[in-house]
């Protein structure tokens, strides 16, 4: 179980994750960054990759010898007064202590930023244009402030290597960072970022259409779904608009003709169906879950020293039967 990865050094890991997204992103409520870090120096050679730290994430990443979770939510929220096996909660920071598993939580920083979870969830759409957030931030965000795609990542290789440096991804990985910015910016680009996503379908979709695409995105046999007054499965969309995890304050009114959230309340459900929106409701973690297999590819490529599991045992505590 011991990876053959060489592994480096915690900070370093979380020089790259803050540099992709950055934790001023998140949201001022939110606790996000490193929440759990063993003694040093914690070398990181097989990290987790999770939507929700519970027992049995916990279990499996003991058995796989993992060094590190990124937990998207934080399994921190609310202060704790004492360290107790008996609580659930503080049993899990115990057995990261006692296990050496530092514990990362980006929550909110990667649902604002620009390829984050928000663009991955309305990419469930198929091909669409004129993306934006359906609540930008005040300020706009420099270019490098943005989870990079794959295709740049693959550029910044190339382009350091040509100027004859040692790759980064392989070795000095402070070198990487400190080229994210000098690289990216070189575009003089702006990225806006924000909350939830709204979109043009590049080609109008019936409702049905719609939700079998959604269903197939997610991997997900059923989806709970309010049709819109006056529409029909066959209706015809062309605006659709989406918030992982919990869309209500964010999409309400959103003037687009399908909504795509994790859960809304039901009053929030009915002001949207009364304007002849449809939601689409898939549960909250299975709105953001999807997004761990990408996140795990760009940080293979940018962290090859490292070995990344997406968990197997994480899932929404909600099923239908």
């Amino acid at each position: 179980m011991v990876s053959r990865c060489k592994g480096i050094s915690l900070p370093e890991v979380l020089q790259v994750l803050e540099t992709l997204a950055p934790l001023k992103l998140a949201e001022n409520w939110d606790n996000v960054g490193l929440l759990i870090e063993p003694s040093s120096p914690h070398i990181v050679r097989k990290l987790m990759l999770t939507n929700d730290l519970t027992q049995p994430v916990m279990e499996e990443t003991i058995k796989h010898q993992c060094n590190m979770i990124i937990s998207y939510h934080p399994p921190i929220f609310q202060a704790l007064k004492q360290l107790r096996t008996s609580n659930v909660k503080q049993n899990l920071v115990i057995q990261c202590l006692e296990n050496r598993v530092a514990v990362f939580s980006p929550h909110t920083s990667y649902d604002v930023a620009a390829d984050g979870v928000n663009d991955w969830l309305i990419s469930a759409f198929g091909e669409l244009r004129d993306v934006k957030p359906v609540t930008a931030l005040r300020d706009p965000v420099s270019v490098n402030h943005r989870l990079l795609d794959e295709d740049e990542i693959l550029r910044l290789k190339s382009q350091l290597s040509c100027n004859g440096t040692t790759s980064p991804l392989s070795g000095d990985i402070s070198y990487v960072s400190r080229n994210f910015a000098s690289t990216l910016n070189s575009k003089e680009a702006i990225v806006e970022v924000g909350s939830g996503r709204r979109a043009m379908l590049s080609r109008p979709l019936t409702i049905v259409q719609a939700l079998e695409r959604v269903k197939s995105y997610l991997g997900l046999p059923f989806v709970r779904v309010a049709i819109g007054e006056g529409k029909t499965l066959d209706s015809e969309v062309e605006t659709v608009a989406c918030c992982a995890g919990s869309g209500s304050s964010v999409l309400h009114n959103c003037e687009v003709d399908v909504y795509l959230s994790g859960e809304m309340s039901h009053h929030d459900v009915l002001h949207a169906t009364s304007h002849g929106r449809t939601v689409m409701l898939c549960e909250h973690s299975n709105s953001e879950r999807g997004y761990l297999v990408h996140l795990q590819k760009k940080l293979s490529l940018l962290l090859p020293q490292v070995e990344f599991m997406v968990s197997q045992s994480d899932a929404d505590p909600l099923v239908v039967m």
